[in-house]
């Protein structure tokens, strides 16, 4: 099995919404700017299992764009999307570190027909729904992918950590 790992964690995210919604401009110290997740912890335990005998190979790609993500998704069998994400959206990279969000229409059409197996989303709030908004997880299920696990709330960095790293200790992704 063949697993791509896809950690993002945009450094600045130039547009937020505003109280009413509207999308306004915003600088680095603006407090509703995400926490920065560190990549390259959160990338060790899958360096650390692809040295160990393990029934999958890795293919880490840090700071993963859509691009990125579109082209790597057609070599993998399952994904691992670690990073912010939204109920229907996903927080990926520009070439930039800036924040490029995907939403369920964007990833409804990557994901059709593409063979994959499973997708783990260590990202908040990927298993809700809001309204008439589906989720992340609701979206790749219908789009064929057969088992999605996601966070139906939010969750810390280190919370994650500690549950995907006994999953994967376990023999699970």
């Amino acid at each position: 099995m063949r697993v791509l790992v896809a950690p993002a964690s945009p450094l600045l995210i130039e547009r937020l919404p505003d109280e009413e919604g509207d999308l306004v401009e915003a600088g680095p110290d603006d407090p509703r700017q995400p926490h920065v997740v560190d990549l390259e912890r959160e990338a060790d335990p899958f360096r650390d299992l692809d040295a160990k005998p393990f029934p999958a190979d890795f293919d880490l790609r840090l700071r993963i764009s859509p691009e990125e993500l579109d082209f790597a998704l057609k070599q993998a069998d399952a994904l691992h999307f670690i990073g912010h994400g939204n109920v229907g959206t996903l927080l990926l990279e520009s070439r930039h570190a800036t924040g490029r969000a995907v939403d369920i229409d964007w990833l409804r059409e990557r994901f059709t027909a593409r063979g994959l197996r499973l997708a783990v989303f260590q990202s908040c709030l990927t298993g809700n729904q809001a309204g008439a908004v589906s989720g992340v997880a609701h979206t790749l299920i219908e789009a064929g992918v057969p088992i999605v696990l996601a966070m139906m709330q939010s969750v810390s960095v280190d919370g994650a950590r500690v549950f995907f790293s006994r999953c994967n200790r376990s023999g699970g992704l």
